[in-house]
């Protein structure tokens, strides 16, 4: 039996230019890929911070579901995860690896050059996630 989804809301964006979307994510935290219907085909993890995660775009926007269109017989999972940096997108995939049910046939990583910044913390990125969301800043540094 499947377990239930998630949903989600975001608003994007600045007085009448606000663009609110609902996502779903898993029970185990992944972001609904939509069109990845195989069960056998290669599995395809996508690994990455809110950019790869889709943060502001509906589910059938992100790169992974995008993917899962283009390539029905894959079987597709979007990793991303909001705020995360690359140090922590490698811990993810090291788990992943070590888990055999949640090894990966094919791994795509969503690189940008701001996520070296946020691996070691420079004091810009500490302080905007603490002004932000403090605790989702706590939560993270604690399973490092």
């Amino acid at each position: 039996m499947n377990a239930p989804n998630l949903i989600s809301s975001v608003e994007v964006g600045i007085g009448e230019n606000v663009n609110k979307n609902e996502y779903r994510t898993t029970v185990t935290g992944e972001r609904e890929t939509i069109g990845s219907l195989s069960n056998t085909g290669q599995f395809v993890a996508l690994y990455g911070c809110s950019y790869l995660f889709g943060y502001g775009v509906s589910n059938e926007q992100t790169y992974a579901s995008r993917l899962a269109a283009e390539s029905p017989s894959l079987r597709v999972v979007n990793r991303g995860v909001n705020a995360y940096s690359i140090y922590q997108v490698l811990l993810c995939l090291q788990k992943d690896i070590a888990n055999h049910q949640k090894k990966p046939d094919i791994v795509v990583i969503g690189y940008s050059r701001f996520l070296d910044k946020r691996s070691w913390g420079s004091p810009d990125w500490v302080e905007e996630c603490l002004v932000y969301n403090p605790e989702f800043y706590e939560r993270t540094c604690s399973l490092l």
